[in-house]
C-alpha cells in the first residue's frame, strides 16, 4: 500500500490557505512583473505629490508678492457739514470741471480695470504693513464737480456745471461767478489694528484737498482764491484717553467720501469768501 500522507498533508495545507483567503505564492519567475509595476506606480504617485507641493509653494509666493484690486465709488454727503446753508446771496455760479493735479503728478496711479481706466485712490494694508488691496475709482473729476455744485446750492447760490476746465476771461456767459478748481489730494489708507476688547480692527484715514479760484466774468483776476482740505480718521484719534475706538464706516471709500465732503464744503463754509459775497454789490455779466 502506497503511503499517501505527504499528499494528504499538502491538500490540507492548500485548504487552509484557501479558507484564509490567501493564495499560494507565485513562482519566482512570475512575481517579477508585479513587483516592477508596483514600483512604477509608487514613483508616479510620489512625483504627482511633489508637483502639487511645488505648485502650492509657487502660488503662495506669488500671492505674497502681489496685491489685489477693488473698484470703489466716491460720493458727496449732502448737508453733512452744517453751518453755511442758505447763507450766501442767490447768485449764479458756473462750476468748471476740476483738473486732477494729484493724478497728473504721478501720485495717483492709472490702471487698466475691467470698467476702463481707473485711478488709484487708496490702499488696504495687512498687519505687516504690506499692501493687500489697491482701490480704484472712475470719473473722479465729475464726482468732485457735482459735489461742488451741490455744496454751492446748499450755500444758497444757483450752481450750473460745464464740461470744461479752463476759465476764459472776456466772455459774457450770463453767470455771476465762475469757479475753477484743481484736485491736489485724494487718498485713503486702511490699516489693520491690534483688535481686541478695547481696540478697533481697522483704522482708516481719508485725505482730500482742492485749490480753488472764483472769477467774476469778464475779469481775469480771481475774485477769491484759496485752498480747502480735510482729513477724516475712522475711528477718530483718542486725545483724552477715554474716546470710543469703534469705527463708524465699513468701507474705506466711505471714509474718503467724508473727507471729500468736508473738503468741498470748506470752499463755502468759510468767513472770508462769505464776507466777499455779501459785500459784492457790483455784478458784471
Amino acid at each position: 500500500m502506497v503511503n499517501d500522507r505527504p499528499a494528504q498533508a499538502e491538500r490540507l495545507q492548500g485548504l487552509r490557505l484557501w479558507r484564509a483567503g490567501t493564495k499560494r505564492p507565485m513562482s519566482k519567475g512570475r512575481d517579477k512583473p508585479r513587483t516592477r509595476w508596483a514600483a512604477y506606480a509608487a514613483s508616479v504617485a510620489m512625483a504627482a505629490v511633489a508637483a502639487a507641493w511645488l505648485a502650492g509653494c509657487a502660488a503662495t509666493q506669488q500671492g505674497a508678492g502681489e496685491s489685489g484690486t477693488e473698484s470703489a465709488s466716491l460720493r458727496y454727503y449732502a448737508y453733512q457739514v452744517k453751518g453755511y446753508q442758505k447763507s450766501y446771496p442767490a447768485r449764479k455760479v458756473l462750476i468748471l470741471l476740476p483738473v486732477d493735479d494729484y493724478a497728473s503728478a504721478g501720485k495717483s496711479v492709472q490702471s487698466e480695470e475691467p470698467e476702463g481706466e481707473g485711478q488709484e485712490i487708496g490702499v488696504i494694508e495687512n498687519r505687516e504693513g504690506q499692501v493687500q488691496t489697491r482701490l480704484f475709482t472712475h470719473g473722479l473729476t465729475a464726482v468732485v464737480q457735482r459735489a461742488i455744485a451741490s455744496s454751492a446750492n446748499e450755500a444758497g447760490m444757483m450752481a450750473k456745471t460745464l464740461a470744461a476746465s479752463t476759465y476764459e476771461p472776456g466772455k459774457s456767459i450770463g453767470q455771476d461767478y465762475v469757479l475753477a478748481s484743481r484736485i491736489t489730494r485724494c487718498m485713503v489708507i486702511r490699516r489693520r489694528g491690534p483688535g481686541g476688547e478695547y481696540g478697533a480692527s481697522w483704522y482708516t484715514t481719508g485725505e482730500f484737498a482742492l485749490s480753488v479760484a472764483i472769477y467774476k466774468p469778464p475779469f481775469q483776476v480771481p475774485f477769491w482764491q484759496g485752498i480747502s482740505s480735510a482729513t477724516f480718521k475712522d475711528p477718530a484719534d483718542d486725545t483724552g484717553g477715554m474716546g470710543d475706538e469703534t469705527a463708524i464706516y465699513d468701507r474705506p471709500e466711505e471714509v474718503l467720501s467724508v473727507a471729500l465732503t468736508q473738503g468741498v464744503a470748506g470752499i463755502f463754509n468759510r468767513s472770508d469768501l462769505h464776507a466777499l459775497a455779501i459785500e459784492d454789490k457790483l455784478i458784471v455779466h
